[in-house]
């Protein structure tokens, strides 16, 4: 389980700092994002950098009647894509690792709105080591525990050694695992091997999930990092292989170590060695665990709590106001922790999740609305005071959306190719030709054009850099 709350770094592994510092520069949002391919249809959903959001590629008819979600129209594809990617919302506010994580980038964010405020000129795209260098080495030791979210090898069976899995826990990082490549005849080990860790556990979790709604995602998913889970089950616990549900369960309590990589051999043996078959309960006992937290005994699900409170502070900070909605949110996944269930875990072990009404009448209910965006359609959450949207909520989506203009070497807005419209599709009213590279010159009100102007008031002068 995680030991201390606090990102302890060395900061004496130069290799290990240049990858971050490549990684974050280089392709920020794709690491602050979870992405899911859809191999044959090339379609990509994710789960966006500010961990409130999540898109979906695809033309679901998504929409809101009466302050409820509908997703009666949803084909089992785009449903089966939508929970997929509310898993991750969920691993993201419901699990120690998720939690901390997103505390993290949300701290970096913090970096970047102090940047805007303390400097009236700014030069995009605005690198981690103008903003936060200090940053560089804290992502580091994070990314070596998340392990490889792409791998250039197909993975048909797997090879794991105890001494392995003690390395990865000695060092905190992720467990490197052999692999056979069947159809490319390659096998490899050690660092050129796969290195196992948070995006396999997430996506093995979703994947299996997703499989219940929706059988044909099998063959339209990349063997990394969707199932090697599976893999690793098959070859070393064909018991929990068995029991799709005690798999995913298994994946869950990973999330709440602070290496989930390491955490998933120690849960995968601790089921094994005690005969466990039903993974509600085994959830139940892992929150009840005791662990040392800033110096004092707590259950897991108490310093959870904690990490909870923390991060709404820090989301107050970035957004620069009070809370209305968030705070709503996490008093209910807290009765859920203090209930010592999981509700997402009660309805897939109740066969619920083929529901489609369980989503709105269950799942939100719990965990809540984020934003959820698709080619048709864009829904935030609205205050039933007001009939529109929690201020936070616009705020937050409102930074998002700048900050991934301020680190992305692109000058477009991610919105461009919607708002300009196409053959289905009007233009949007705000839609104007400095939508293209000047967002901040804008007179028409849209979400870019709001967050330079809310979050960016302080800047005299926006200037790309050319690279």
């Amino acid at each position: 389980m995680i030991i201390d709350g606090n990102i302890n770094v060395s900061g004496d592994d130069e290799n290990l700092e240049q990858m971050a510092k490549n990684s974050i520069i280089d392709n920020i949002t794709g690491e602050e994002a979870v992405f899911d391919l859809d191999l044959f249809t090339t379609k990509t959903s994710r789960n966006e950098t500010n961990h409130f959001h999540i898109y979906v590629d695809d033309n679901g008819n998504y929409k809101v009647v009466d302050s409820n979600f509908v997703a009666d129209e949803l084909t089992l594809e785009e449903y089966g894509s939508l929970i997929h990617e509310y898993v991750h919302y969920i691993q993201h506010i419901q699990t120690l690792f998720g939690v901390n994580r997103t505390r993290l980038y949300t701290r970096l964010y913090i970096e970047y709105r102090k940047y805007l405020i303390t400097h009236k000129k700014v030069e995009m795209p605005l690198n981690i080591d103008v903003v936060a260098p200090s940053a560089i080495p804290i992502f580091a030791k994070e990314l070596d525990k998340e392990g490889y979210q792409h791998y250039d090898y197909g993975i048909d069976e797997v090879e794991i050694r105890d001494t392995d899995i003690e390395e990865a826990r000695t060092k905190c990082h992720s467990v490197r695992v052999g692999i056979y490549d069947f159809e490319l005849n390659q096998a490899w080990d050690g660092e050129k091997g796969y290195h196992f860790g948070y995006w396999a556990i997430i996506e093995g979790m979703a994947h299996n999930i997703q499989l219940l709604i929706d059988p044909t995602v099998e063959n339209r998913h990349l063997s990394v990092p969707y199932k090697v889970v599976d893999r690793i089950c098959e070859k070393l616990y064909p018991e929990i292989f068995n029991n799709k549900l005690l798999m995913i369960s298994l994946c869950l309590v990973s999330l709440l170590y602070d290496n989930p990589g390491v955490g998933f051999f120690d849960t995968a043996n601790h089921i094994v060695e005690f005969h466990i078959t039903d993974g509600r309960q085994l959830y139940k006992e892992s929150l009840l665990t005791i662990i040392n937290f800033r110096g004092k005994s707590m259950p897991v699900k108490d310093m959870l709590k904690i990490m909870q409170d923390e991060l709404l502070n820090q989301l107050k900070m970035l957004i620069g106001q009070e809370l209305d909605y968030y705070p709503k949110v996490f008093n209910q996944t807290r009765e859920e922790l203090t209930t010592g269930e999981s509700t997402l875990l009660n309805i897939l072990y109740d066969g619920l999740i083929n529901d489609k009404k369980t989503f709105n009448d269950i799942l939100l209910r719990v965990y809540g609305f984020p934003f959820i965006e698709s080619h048709e359609s864009s829904l935030l959450q609205n205050n039933p005071d007001t009939n529109k949207p929690y201020l936070e909520v616009a705020r937050l989506a409102s930074w998002e959306l700048l900050y991934k203009r301020l680190v992305d070497k692109s000058t477009k807005c991610r919105r461009y190719e919607l708002c300009r419209g196409n053959e289905k599709h009007e233009a949007s009213d705000a839609f104007s030709p400095e939508c293209k590279d000047a967002q901040w010159l804008k007179d028409k009100d849209c979400i870019l054009s709001r967050g330079f102007k809310l979050f960016g008031s302080h800047v005299v002068e926006w200037e790309q850099r050319r690279e």
